[in-house]
């Protein structure tokens, strides 16, 4: 695929589950599409369907801003920031986040092989929040 097919299918991808679209989000990954990063390692188009579900079905007031997307003919790296009121529990947040504002950025590598995201590496991220003592800075190897 080319470069700009790529960055599409990533940008894609994330605005689908940001706007809780989870057929477009299923289409846009592989069968075998595996996410790794933190404490995450799902495999499964299925399972990572429903691990947005679960970060998002309740959580439909957080805001995506898409920062940057660099892509080739392989991979696709996306910069995004989410803001929003935390209502449930999220993977990495403690429980005193609940009911707060919380400021988020992440970087997401998607390799993509005909079309379809075949694995998505999260590399790093910043937690923030102006209700709660939060700053978490993360970088994964």
């Amino acid at each position: 695929m080319s470069a700009e097919n790529n960055a599409r299918i990533a940008r894609e991808s994330l605005e689908a589950a940001f706007a809780c679209d989870w057929k477009r989000l299923r289409e846009t990954y592989a069968d075998d599409a595996t996410m790794a990063g933190g404490a995450l390692n799902i495999r499964g188009a299925e399972n990572l369907v429903a691990l947005w579900q679960g970060c998002h079905e309740e959580e439909r007031d957080m805001r995506l801003e898409i920062l940057n997307v660099v892509a080739d003919n392989v991979i696709a790296a996306v910069e995004f920031r989410f803001r929003g009121i935390v209502n449930q529990p999220l993977p990495g947040l403690p429980e005193a986040m609940y009911g707060k504002r919380l400021d988020a950025t992440e970087v997401h590598m998607c390799r993509i092989q005909n079309g379809k995201i075949t694995s998505v590496t999260i590399y790093g991220g910043v937690l923030e929040s102006p209700d709660v003592p939060l700053k978490r800075v993360w970088v994964d190897k």
